[in-house]
């Protein structure tokens, strides 16, 4: 988000569901969401997709990560979102929850990306995913359709050499903070190479902190037998009917 070049905004509430959440931001989109056109892309059938699903052994459920906010908005209606609290006015720079399109546009993203899957190896309904396996051997390929594609994408990103571009790589590495391992780790080279008075920006260190960057990001992890004398954590789920647990 950011500052609003409007004073005007929705009215806007903060409620936390409970003492250990985050207080979670509520702006009232209802009058403008009455004055919006209704758009007229079609979400997918819950029923056909319930059907979609039978006579496959496997199926794995995928939901996505903020997945609005992957969207960006039109620059001439950021402003139509703005909501004021006490600090000031602010709008959004990416499409947030609560729009009476955002559900349409995001499904109509969605399509577009998936298009070689749904209906074959995969389904999609907004947000939520669905990969499917008629056998057990296929859904292990299924769930990797497509990634070879997105790793090339990843190897050919060339190496920053202005300062816009170092910082649009630690943008992306922030966007990608919450998926790495010790993400401060590898990338301090980066931010480090951004502080003021350092002549060279992009430097030998940097250039190594990089392609490790990407060598890690393209490397699927691994499920490997403990070290001795390593340090492993045990993380436990329980319910009253299950208990289960990782070693990591």
């Amino acid at each position: 988000m950011k500052r609003s070049p409007t004073q005007n905004g929705w009215p806007t509430l903060f409620w936390r569901k409970n003492k250990k959440m985050a207080n979670r931001e509520c702006i009232d989109y209802t009058d403008f969401n009455k004055a919006c056109p209704k758009e007229n892309f079609p979400l997918s059938r819950i029923d056909q997709l319930v059907d979609s699903t039978s006579g496959n052994q496997l199926l794995s459920f995928m939901d996505a990560y903020s997945g609005y906010n992957q969207i960006m908005m039109y620059d001439d209606d950021k402003a139509k979102t703005s909501f004021i609290i006490k600090r000031g006015t602010y709008c959004y720079k990416v499409m947030p929850f609560g729009l009476k399109n955002a559900g349409a546009t995001y499904q109509r993203l969605m399509n577009k990306i998936f298009k070689e899957q749904i209906g074959r190896t995969m389904e999609v309904y907004v947000d939520d995913m669905l990969v499917k396996a008629p056998k057990h051997g296929d859904h292990l390929k299924n769930l990797v359709e497509g990634h070879p594609r997105q790793i090339k994408a990843i190897l050919e990103i060339k190496s920053p050499s202005t300062v816009k571009e170092i910082q649009s790589l630690t943008g992306r590495a922030a966007a990608l903070n919450r998926f790495l391992s010790k993400s401060t780790d590898k990338c301090r080279q980066f931010f480090k190479a951004l502080k003021n008075g350092q002549k060279d920006k992009w430097d030998e260190e940097c250039e190594v902190g990089f392609q490790s960057l990407k060598t890690y990001l393209t490397s699927p992890p691994l499920l490997l037998k403990p070290v001795p004398g390593e340090d492993l954590f045990v993380y436990l789920a329980v319910s009253n009917s299950t208990v289960s647990l990782a070693l990591i």
